[in-house]
């Protein structure tokens, strides 16, 4: 029951977002992002998902044009939110989560949920996963916009084991204590957290 609730919510809050409050916001965002530098307004990046199923998330892009992600070796890193490859306008997007809000689509289409833990690029998990103990459990369930760990200050880069083993000691307590409760308390936080 609390799977067919959880999917009726994500599709009911992601419909009423994209009709009602996606045209006049992502058209706002875009503008800020066409003004503040060259490159297109979208990202896509192939993510894992539910049950290591690839897929394409969308985000604003936040960074100056190209994939910075890959190092000369072909290994991941995120960049951190001081580099000089960041924008002005991409710096605010991501202090203030709003470059996320594509994934939307996402979560209409049933890659992601609205909450769940935050789904990593597809390089990143072939890289730290056979590193870091269960690591592959946090695909037991969709992958969210926001998470346990996320509210609870684990946003951001998580280019060592040390760090991706705090995230996911939180992504494996989520899953395990999943419940209504527990998704609109995130929200909450969420929601709070962007907003002050």
């Amino acid at each position: 029951m609390y799977k067919i609730l959880k999917r009726f919510f994500d599709i009911l809050a992601s419909s009423i977002f994209l009709v009602l409050i996606a045209p006049w916001l992502f058209l706002i965002i875009s503008l800020i992002i066409k003004v503040d530098s060259k490159g297109p307004v979208f990202y896509k990046q192939k993510r894992s998902g539910y049950k290591k199923k690839y897929f394409i998330l969308y985000k604003f892009r936040t960074m100056v044009q190209g994939d910075h992600s890959i190092d000369n070796q072909g290994r991941y890193h995120e960049i951190a939110i001081d580099s000089n490859k960041i924008t002005k306008a991409g710096r605010f997007l991501r202090r203030t989560g709003l470059d996320e809000l594509p994934q939307f689509v996402n979560i209409l289409l049933g890659n992601m949920s609205i909450i769940g833990p935050r789904p990593h690029p597809a390089v990143m998990d072939r890289g730290l996963g056979p590193k870091v103990n269960n690591y592959f459990k946090r695909l037991d369930v969709r992958p969210g916009l926001t998470g346990w760990a996320q509210v609870n200050s684990l946003r951001g880069p998580a280019n060592n084991i040390k760090t991706m083993s705090k995230r996911l000691e939180y992504d494996l307590w989520y899953i395990d204590h999943q419940s209504i409760y527990l998704d609109i308390k995130i929200l909450l936080r969420t929601i709070f957290r962007n907003t002050i």
